[in-house]
């Protein structure tokens, strides 16, 4: 871990010693003082350089002044609005792979998810093009006939008389896999919600791929190419939706208890 303080930028306010819960900074009697025993426990979040007003962190070999600026404006209520709420679970799509720069930039977005003690293991495979889903299908398929879920026990049949009842005809598939741990499942499902929205921004469809889920959790889907040790937890089927839809259907308010 690389840490230093600019001391002639520095203006002395002590907020990298506020956020940063590894302890790393100590107030000292003027210039925040980086603590060298401390350093291995950093976790490399960021927040000490993204809360400098006067750019005098340089945390491994990036000073806080080359980082974006957070923009001033905000999402107005409109626009924040039918982020969440237009979104659907799309499971008609158009036969063309996605656009790679979009998907690139949803990917982008992603990596801002959260992960806990920001590890970030989380990886991606994207298969894109219809072609290169059909072996995902068939052993998808293939593994879910074999389990004791009664659903299943023609879906082998459908899949190979041509009805795809497990990716609904999706020209893309996006696995967010990782090697085990304790938070791997949930750092993977973070991650997967936050490409989920971005694709929505870009006007790309998107539903989670639960099927797909449920049949590497039965036997490994070698069609996937994931790296040898990992484990898909979470994914999308996606493409450009084949039909638009108009309206928002109605959500009964979440239970909540207010303590």
């Amino acid at each position: 871990m690389s840490v230093s303080i600019d001391a002639s930028r520095c203006i002395q306010c002590h907020r990298c010693v506020a956020v940063c819960i590894c302890n790393v900074f100590q107030p000292g009697s003027g210039v925040p003082v980086v603590m060298d025993e401390r350093r291995k426990n950093c976790m490399h979040c960021g927040h000490c350089a993204a809360v400098c007003p006067s750019q005098a962190i340089t945390l491994d070999g990036r000073s806080s002044g080359d980082l974006l600026p957070i923009p001033a404006s905000r999402l107005d209520d409109e626009a924040r609005a039918a982020l969440f709420t237009a979104r659907r679970s799309i499971r008609l799509y158009k036969p063309e792979p996605i656009e790679r720069t979009l998907l690139e930039k949803a990917l982008r977005l992603a990596s801002y998810a959260p992960t806990a003690r920001n590890a970030r293991e989380v990886h991606w495979t994207i298969l894109n093009g219809r072609e290169k889903l059909l072996p995902v299908l068939e052993q998808a398929a293939e593994a879910l006939a074999c389990s004791t879920d009664s659903r299943y026990q023609k879906i082998l049949s459908r899949v190979r008389q041509g009805e795809d009842v497990i990716l609904r005809g999706a020209p893309c598939l996006i696995v967010a896999h990782a090697a085990p741990w304790r938070w791997a499942e949930a750092d993977c499902s973070a991650a997967i919600s936050y490409m989920e929205l971005a694709l929505h921004s870009f006007g790309v469809g998107t539903c989670w791929s639960g099927m797909v889920i449920n049949a590497a959790r039965l036997k490994p889907l070698s069609a996937l190419q994931l790296p040898e040790g990992h484990v898909m937890y979470a994914g999308l089927m996606a493409g450009m939706p084949a039909i638009d839809y108009t309206r928002i259907p109605y959500r009964e308010p979440a239970g909540v208890t207010w303590i």
